[in-house]
């Protein structure tokens, strides 16, 4: 098998894991014992960061605390506490060797502080101190010149070397030629090439190995894989490599090395799976990594192929694999796909086979199933062997299974053909579970959302080649162990970086509303929906006042008036959203359950069988010329909105909707898509919004204004 799309050499890589002296920071010094087994040692690893390794304390004193000073010979009641690791200001527990960072607080700077502590703020007793020297130094961030042009496809301004592990390219431009295949790239010598052992690819800023898109005016940020740092005399340049012309388009040389910069650069503080605590031994002869987080090993034998999935996941996430929709480019509609993931109660590994024919849980639509469904829901085999499933070192999961490489029925497709197929990767984080059924939530977050064209560059692709008679994996031919061929590397997986704890996502919301107005877009992730209610997304949710799923509030005896565009046509289960309001969370298939009550947007049939009743035409708000995996990056709302265009189907209607909240409804409510889960919110039901205004300090009077992307518009008819 070939896999295209990634260059991570195996001798590189090989060299890499050989044991490369840890960088702490610049060390400050060990604590000085008193009492209570206080010990461990004080690094700094920036301005307003410091490491301390091997920490030990009884866990005994009464009122203790990480503390610091600028003022005095020593540590005095006059200080300030410092967070501990997770940012809280707790009394501390106990340790045993425990290393962890600490970020001064106030934008302090160890540079302005003499001493820290640990010390008991109700006995003014000192446990442990160390005491910065005169003139101290951190590390801090180098700059260096921008990346030198060898076309006009490329130009940079200046490069930041912010730690050991990452390098920061501001205001990147690159061209990607439909005739380019472009990497960031990284090697060893005095030129940038694809020389075997001496370079391979690093993932673009959003983990992937997948050929770059354009770059305009962007800022980039770039970590280095597995046990790869800019400071152990290995990586000396960094470039934008083009692999079919064999040349870079841009690169910088000289990259200070390990004797240079150990005193000034930063450490990284993410650890690899090789030293922490160990690195994964794979089963299979064949790896390719085609996320940081997500590598598929794999073996064929005969007319079977076996893979194994190995992914940085929490034990809920899900995994999965498959062919694409399209034979010559990667197409998640259409796709024959394996998806796993653990049995929490069992432990054991759990696959399906699956179809996917719309970006959208599994639901029925017209007495058809439609979305992502199982092949067995769909009335055909399961084609799927499962072998193992396992956790490792409580930090990643393991799916292992096997299956033919012709198919089995219609829905699925041969793994190899005479043709090249493509495979594509889906990745889901924290799974939506209601009633022992699961929502695959997250299925559209690494693909491209609204535009099929854009496939290609969204999509991670592992590409087989057909092999004759199909041979083992093993048996490569002569010429594809070239030491100069780019094409082909076996074992392309390095280890594993556990993520950085101290840059999580944090979400842009909640907002709270009294008076409405809204429409549908983008979850926008872990800032959007999903960091405010806690539940994975399909991909769109309900944007009400121009802000995503915010928390709305209506007064009881009044009549709201909702113009819903959320779709009306239920061929296309992606995009038909009509509008409901139920007193459970989840929305979707979750509503008709018998627990669940459907207040309002449902009514019910001659024949008793329920019926929406607010589907207007689809108004939807899209990314145009982004990458949706970026919604993230936007520190704020406003700035992620403004990236996305409003587009309304013409010749059709809004759906209206009158609601009156009465005495019988529950003070939270939850409004929602009829067809699909996780796309909507909170409704806070009042007796009067006096107690809103005096609660959230907001009063309106009046509002009458269109709602997005399945865009609701709602107007609030104030007696």
């Amino acid at each position: 098998l070939l896999i295209s799309a990634l260059l991570l050499q195996c001798a590189f890589a090989e060299e890499q894991t050989s044991t490369i002296p840890q960088h702490f920071g610049l060390l400050i010094g060990k604590l000085n014992v008193y009492h209570h087994g206080v010990s461990g040692s004080v690094y700094a690893v920036n301005r307003t960061t410091i490491l301390i390794k091997d920490f030990n304390y009884d866990g005994m004193g009464k009122d203790a605390f990480f503390w610091g000073g600028s003022t005095g010979t020593g540590p005095s009641p006059n200080g300030f506490i410092i967070p501990d690791q997770h940012g809280r200001t707790n009394v501390l527990s106990k340790a045993d060797n425990k290393d962890f960072a600490l970020t001064l607080p106030d934008n302090k700077q160890i540079s302005e502080i003499k001493w820290i502590a640990v010390y008991d703020l109700s006995k003014y007793e000192n446990y442990g101190d160390v005491y910065v020297p005169d003139g101290f130094e951190p590390p801090s961030t180098q700059t260096l010149p921008p990346l030198i042009s060898k076309s006009d496809d490329c130009s940079s301004d200046q490069i930041e070397l912010i730690d050991t592990k990452t390098i920061k390219i501001y205001n990147l431009n690159v061209h990607a030629a439909d005739d380019m295949e472009l990497y960031f790239v990284v090697g060893k010598g005095h030129v940038p090439s694809l020389r075997a052992g001496a370079s391979t690819i690093i993932p673009d800023e959003n983990g992937y190995f997948e050929p770059l898109r354009s770059y305009t005016n962007e800022d980039v940020e770039l970590v280095l894989p597995g046990t790869f740092t800019f400071t152990d005399n290995s990586v000396h340049w960094l470039s934008v490599y083009d692999k079919k012309a064999d040349k870079a388009l841009g690169y910088y040389v000289t990259i200070p090395n390990h004797d240079e910069s150990q005193s000034v650069v930063p450490p990284s503080l993410r650890k690899s799976m090789y030293v922490h605590p160990q690195k994964y031994d794979y089963t299979l002869p064949n790896c390719a990594a085609l996320h940081r987080d997500f590598h598929v090993s794999w073996d064929v034998v005969g007319q079977t192929v076996t893979f194994e999935l190995v992914a940085l996941a929490n034990d809920d996430d899900w995994l999965g694999f498959g062919v694409s929709g399209d034979n010559s480019t990667a197409k998640m509609i259409g796709g024959d796909v394996a998806i796993g993931h653990l049995n929490l109660r069992t432990g054991q590994g759990v696959v399906s086979d699956y179809n996917l024919d719309a970006r959208a849980p599994c639901s029925q639509i017209l007495d058809h199933k439609r979305g992502v469904c199982k092949d067995q829901e769909l009335g055909k085999s399961d084609g799927i062997q499962v072998l193992e499933g396992r956790r490792v070192n409580n930090a990643l999961t393991v799916i292992k299974y096997r299956r033919q490489l012709k198919s089995a029925d219609e829905l699925d497709k041969d793994f190899i053909t005479d043709q090249v197929a493509i495979l594509f990767l889906i990745y889901f984080n924290s799974p939506c579970f209601y009633n022992n059924e699961y929502v695959l939530a997250n299925l559209c977050d690494l693909g491209p959302g609204e535009n099929d064209e854009d496939e290609r560059a969204w999509v991670p692709q592992a590409v087989p080649e057909a092999p004759q008679d199909h041979p083992a994996a093993g048996a490569a031919s002569e010429d594809e162990n070239d030491e100069g061929n780019p094409n082909i590397d076996s074992n392309s997986c390095v280890p594993f970086l556990l993520p950085d704890e101290n840059r999580r996502v944090k979400p842009w919301g909640p907002i709270r509303l009294v008076d409405v107005h809204g429409r549908i877009g983008p979850s926008a992730g872990l800032r959007g929906y999903e960091g405010v209610s806690g539940y994975a997304n399909p991909g769109y949710s309900w944007y009400i006042h121009g802000y995503v799923t915010p928390e709305l509030y209506m007064q009881r005896g009044i009549t709201y008036s909702f113009r819903v565009e959320g779709g009306n046509n239920p061929h296309n289960l992606e995009t038909y959203h009509p509008f409901i309001i139920t007193n459970e969370p989840l929305g979707g298939s979750a509503a008709n359950l018998p627990s669940a009550r459907i207040l309002a947007g449902v009514e019910v049939t001659r024949r008793g069988q329920p019926r929406p009743n607010a589907a207007g035409r689809l108004c939807i708000w899209k990314h145009e010329h982004t990458d949706r995996r970026t919604d993230e990056k936007y520190t704020t709302f406003e700035k992620f909105r403004n990236t996305l265009k409003l587009r309304c189907e013409q010749g059709s209607q809004a759906a209206n909707l009158d609601v009156t909240p009465n005495s019988s409804w529950p003070d939270v409510v939850y409004y929602h898509s009829y067809t699909q889960s996780n796309m909507g919110w909170k409704i806070h039901i009042v007796d009067s919004f006096r107690e809103v205004a005096s609660s959230v300090g907001v009063l309106t009077t009046s509002i009458c204004l269109p709602i997005l992307l399945l865009s609701i518009v709602i107007c609030k008819h104030i007696l």
